[in-house]
């Protein structure tokens, strides 16, 4: 799903590019669907409680769904990042802010990003769409 990776990683900040895989992109482009995604942060007890941030909920680029995690549309090359804030690690996808994770001092963190289709083709399964993780540096 995610070719070309690019990684600039450090533990206060940093981002990781990507393209979109060449025959996704060119399914997408006949079939009409957008390829989206959402990013969840997890240390070694397990998935970090993470809130959608109120300004991503505004833009028309981000779906929210019934488990209130923030969607985004992606380009055909894309750029997640992070940043750590105090006990909190704050998520974007192409520099807009989509969630605050409470972190604490955990260490061994890392994203894992969630990849889909909206809406999803009818003839195809979804096959190829596997998520990205992220290992993130510790102090």
């Amino acid at each position: 799903m995610a070719t070309n990776l690019k990684k600039n990683l450090a533990y206060s900040n940093g981002d990781v590019t990507f393209d979109i895989d060449k025959e996704v992109v060119e399914a997408r482009k006949s079939s009409g669907f957008e390829i989206i995604a959402f990013v969840t942060a997890h240390d070694k007890t397990g998935t970090l409680k993470c809130t959608p941030i109120e300004e991503a909920q505004a833009r028309t680029s981000v779906w929210l769904d019934p488990l209130k995690n923030p969607w985004v549309k992606l380009h055909d090359r894309a750029k997640i990042s992070y940043a750590r804030a105090g006990g909190e690690l704050i998520v974007a996808i192409d520099d807009l802010k989509i969630s605050r994770c409470e972190i604490g001092v955990r260490l061994d963190t890392w994203l894992h990003v969630h990849f889909d289709a909206l809406p999803k083709p009818w003839h195809w399964s979804g096959d190829g769409m596997f998520g990205l993780d992220v290992s993130l540096p510790n102090e």
